[in-house]
């Protein structure tokens, strides 16, 4: 079981180049998706946690999520998923 993720993974494509036999299924999600990566960590969050909002969705119109994880250094990564 191999976890690669991202439509354009560095690490799915190296084992379907250089592992026979190996299959790959991909599964492409409802709705839009993006990746921030910010400078610094927001002051105001956990900067050892991951932080989700959700809202939307239904008669009010299409759903959000966001997603903030620390990426290192500092740095935060955020999912913004609109769908």
């Amino acid at each position: 079981l191999v976890g690669a993720d991202g439509i354009n993974s560095r690490v799915r494509a190296a084992m379907l180049e250089q592992t026979p036999g190996f299959v790959a299924e991909e599964t492409v999600l409802p709705g839009r998706f993006k990746v921030m990566v910010e400078p610094t960590f927001p002051g105001s969050l956990e900067p050892d946690a991951v932080h989700a909002v959700g809202g939307g969705g239904g008669r009010n119109g299409p759903g959000f999520g966001l997603f903030t994880i620390p990426a290192g250094g500092g740095r935060a990564c955020t999912l913004v998923n609109i769908g």
